[in-house]
């Protein structure tokens, strides 16, 4: 696992980076001051996360305003449920299961478009 502040390789158990010393997990009470819209708490979040959530869409979405749309839907949708989360030491791992099943209700959606589906003109070219 890599630290979310300095980026360096740390044991995925551990609860602070040894290199920075940021904190690493998640508290219930950082989880509970986010869901009464504590700004700090959100944005404390979002930092330890935005990088594996990002990963997690775009490994999927090859389109970066797409998955830039879906990061920011999975964030908010996780923000408005937080009452849900019933383990808080888990929440890199809801928001990374929101983010990709948001991720698989946008692909779905897409109607994808196949060559024999165009309409040719004369010269064999795509109208």
């Amino acid at each position: 696992m890599k630290c979310y502040k300095c980026k360096a390789s740390i044991p995925a158990e551990a609860s602070f980076c040894p290199h920075c010393k940021a904190p690493q997990g998640f508290s219930a009470d950082l989880i509970r001051r986010a869901s009464t819209n504590d700004q700090t708490a959100i944005t404390e979040l979002y930092n330890r996360t935005y990088s594996n959530v990002y990963y997690t869409i775009k490994s999927m979405v090859k389109d970066e305003d797409t998955a830039l749309d879906i990061l920011q839907d999975s964030y908010l949708k996780a923000f408005r449920s937080l009452d849900q989360l019933q383990d808080p030491s888990k929440f890199r791992a809801w928001i990374k299961r929101i983010a990709h099943n948001r991720t698989v209700d946008v692909l779905r959606q897409t109607k994808t478009v196949t060559f024999s589906d165009l309409e040719y003109d004369d010269y064999n070219m795509p109208i």
